[in-house]
């Protein structure tokens, strides 16, 4: 299965750098309003500079919230697709290579854009300090910054004559996390090596492999929160940047199991850059019917409840 994420971030709004609650009538009620009317508007939204684009397709509304896909668009490189080669691969042993697919070659210019669907959904809490915009993570992409950068300076640029702001912050950042996942119980640790050299473990392994996937799990002690561990990636990173070393070996990923809401989720700490500071919902959501992205379906009540969670954790923390 394609490891599937969610990327939280919370919106704050300010009037002569004070603040103002979502959701009050006036300025509060603007933020959703010009959001709501951005993704209803059925056009393709481009960044010539990153050579990215998206395109919103809106759901019906929940109770509290609404959600869609981002058809997230990459451009810029002229490329030949080769549709069939990894089947062909797959079946290069049959008996019957009269029966094996035909590959398609297909030729992608410049200008064709490559399109993959990611599901947002947007939380704006009644008289609240902060409104919520969370986006599905696919492997390594992520449409965030893209959307979000659009969203905000385009709110922004209608406002600045009237000194009215909107910001932005991711909730989860790796190394520095937000309080409502830093004072999390965890439960456990793992770091991750992809490739590993076999060498190392011939005792337990038969001949002739070379490479493992290597996974070391630390339980942590009952009571202890994820701020208490996470001075072990400081201490072992190798360098700045997102590998670390562990008992001489670098690893290339941490996700931490963590209590968030009653509910355990795992959330990416180190690595993939655009996996880190993310909660993995891998295991938990259904993939379409070509087996290749997450359904609609699945991903909702997971998106609202993690949301709820760090909602009311936030606010939670506020009240102290």
């Amino acid at each position: 299965m394609p490891e599937i994420g969610i990327k939280i971030y919370k919106l704050s709004l300010y009037e002569h750098h004070r603040v103002v609650n979502f959701g009050t009538q006036g300025l509060g009620e603007e933020p959703e309003r010009f959001i709501r009317a951005t993704f209803g508007q059925a056009v393709m939204f481009n960044d010539a500079g990153r050579q990215r684009t998206y395109r919103a397709e809106p759901i019906q509304d929940g109770d509290d919230y609404f959600h869609g896909l981002l058809r997230y668009g990459i451009y810029g490189i002229a490329s030949t697709i080769n549709v069939g080669m990894m089947a062909e691969q797959d079946r290069e042993n049959d008996e019957n290579p009269d029966e094996r697919p035909e590959i398609q070659v297909i030729r992608r210019g410049a200008l064709d854009v490559e399109e993959i669907p990611i599901y947002y959904m947007c939380y704006f809490p009644e008289n609240e300090q902060n409104a919520y915009i969370a986006f599905q993570t696919y492997q390594t992409r992520s449409c965030a910054m893209l959307v979000l950068g659009h969203i905000v300076q385009a709110f922004n640029a209608q406002r600045e004559h009237l000194n009215q702001r909107l910001t932005v912050q991711k909730v989860m950042l790796s190394g520095e996390q937000d309080p409502a996942v830093r004072n999390a119980p965890v439960k456990e640790i793992t770091l991750i090596r992809n490739r590993m050299p076999a060498d190392r473990f011939d005792r337990y392994l038969r001949d002739g492999v070379r490479e493992i996937k290597l996974r070391l799990t630390m339980a942590s002690v009952r009571g202890r929160s994820l701020g208490q561990y996470l001075n072990i990636f400081n201490d072992y990173r190798a360098r700045a940047g997102d590998i670390l070393i562990f008992d001489g070996i670098e690893f290339e990923r941490a996700i931490a199991l963590v209590d968030l809401g009653g509910k355990r989720r795992k959330v990416n700490l180190v690595g993939y850059n655009s996996a880190a500071g993310s909660i993995d919902i891998s295991d938990q959501v259904e993939l379409d019917d070509n087996e290749e992205y997450p359904t609609t379906d699945s991903m909702e009540p997971i998106f609202r409840d993690s949301i709820g969670d760090i909602s009311e954790r936030l606010a939670e923390q506020r009240q102290r």
